[in-house]
């Protein structure tokens, strides 16, 4: 007789005999059936006495009491209610398993009031059973995870920031996708998360961003800004920009968030769109980087992209700059002025524009040129910039001497992170 030796690694035996060892899989047809056919009868006795109550739940097998945790909400009557639990709670001595079935229903629908104390009682009762192979971490983890009345997801939290890794909260907690409390935890972590959390969980967080309506949306948008990595992670700030746009023209999709965070997104956008428009090269490139200084200060940009033109209008609060593309003069309108004399033809250019297979397109009766737009008699001090040697000091000159703007860039940024933190 011939044996083939087969090695089993130690981790694999690990993974399967003691990690998952008191996860449930409850996505059965037995299971399904068993929990139906205890819920029939569990309607038709909530309507006889207390008395009747007690004695068909007294008699029940250990194989459906152990999933009676599921039904605990259904009796609405108190006095039921307080006698189920109880039962309950003198079961957990003679069958551990109940641990993990009251778990799960508190996990199920994120409900632990009903099931939780059958859960504490049974890890009390049979702590040595419940933690067998369990490391020591994981151990401490449930000894304090244990005695919680509530608030258990924001207690996770303060283990993420202990530098506990999002794959041991799954392990710790023993929490299947299938569970709203999953769902509940995957919102309170990316709400506060680590940027840690973001970059190890970036597929998840986009994958929860996009099935989620706006309001958690706005909770997950604003852990991530809080985070600075707006720059770092861009698929996940260009996928909150798809489903938000930015506060200054979705104001209503924004409005549980602080308006340092606001404002700190609107900039990352803002100097997405000066690359785009400037490009990464040569000197267009350095106007690109000049003008992000001021990328928080822009309430709303347009850009005129046709024929042989590329103008891109900045709106800050006191003027609007007219910037070009390759060759060209920067013009500075009071932003009063300019919404008088031209404010009008960009709006009908605005609402004219079409993107078709990625190219802006507008009827020939609302295009504006730059020519238009060119007018020093209207341009704060009757003068224009021109992108000659050293203009970046000309234009951080005027900038403080006549609109009394901050240049300095460490300062801008200082400044920002000033506010950020009141």
């Amino acid at each position: 007789m011939n044996f083939v030796y087969k090695p089993v690694f130690i981790t694999e035996w690990v993974e399967k005999e003691i990690k998952h060892r008191r996860l449930l899989n409850l996505d059965t047809a037995e299971f399904r059936a068993q929990l139906s056919e205890l819920k029939k009868q569990l309607e038709v006795v909530l309507q006889k006495t207390f008395k009747e109550f007690c004695d068909w739940l007294v008699k029940l097998p250990s194989k459906l009491l152990k999933i009676f945790p599921f039904l605990l909400p259904v009796i609405k009557e108190e006095i039921k209610a307080v006698y189920a639990v109880e039962h309950l709670l003198e079961r957990v001595g003679r069958d551990a398993a109940l641990f993990d079935y009251a778990l799960y229903a508190c996990y199920l629908d994120n409900e632990f009031q009903a099931s939780w104390t059958i859960v504490q009682k049974s890890y009390e009762t049979n702590r040595r059973t419940i933690t067998s192979g369990w490391t020591n971490r994981k151990i401490q983890f449930w000894d304090e995870f244990i005695l919680l009345k509530e608030q258990h997801a924001q207690f996770v939290l303060q283990q993420t920031k202990l530098q506990l890794s999002f794959g041991d909260i799954l392990d710790y907690l023993m929490v299947q996708e299938n569970q709203k409390f999953y769902h509940s935890l995957l919102i309170e972590l990316f709400s506060n998360g680590q940027p840690t959390l973001y970059r190890e969980q970036k597929a998840k967080f986009i994958e929860l961003f996009e099935g989620a309506d706006n309001f958690k949306q706005q909770r997950l948008a604003g852990g991530f800004i809080r985070s600075e990595l707006l720059y770092e992670l861009e698929e996940i700030s260009h996928t909150i920009y798809r489903y938000m746009g930015t506060y200054r023209r979705q104001e209503k999709k924004w409005i549980h968030i602080d308006q340092s965070e606001k404002i700190a997104f609107h900039a990352w956008y803002i100097s997405k769109e000066l690359d785009r428009f400037f490009g990464n090269i040569g000197d267009n490139h350095e106007r690109a980087h000049y003008w992000k200084k001021f990328s928080s200060r822009v309430k709303r940009h347009v850009i005129i992209n046709h024929s042989s033109e590329k103008t891109i209008l900045m709106y800050f609060d006191d003027v609007v700059v007219m910037e070009v593309f390759g060759t060209g003069a920067v013009y500075f309108y009071d932003v009063s002025v300019f919404e008088n004399y031209h404010g009008e033809k960009v709006k009908r250019y605005e609402e004219a524009k079409q993107l078709i297979s990625g190219q802006v397109y507008v009827r020939d009766s609302a295009r504006i040129t730059r020519r238009e737009l060119m007018d020093t008699s209207l341009t704060i001090a009757k003068e224009k910039l021109i992108h000659g040697g050293g203009w970046q000091y000309k234009f951080d000159y005027f900038l403080r001497s006549r609109l009394g703007w901050e240049v300095n860039e460490n300062e801008i940024i200082r400044n920002r992170q000033s506010f950020s933190s009141q």
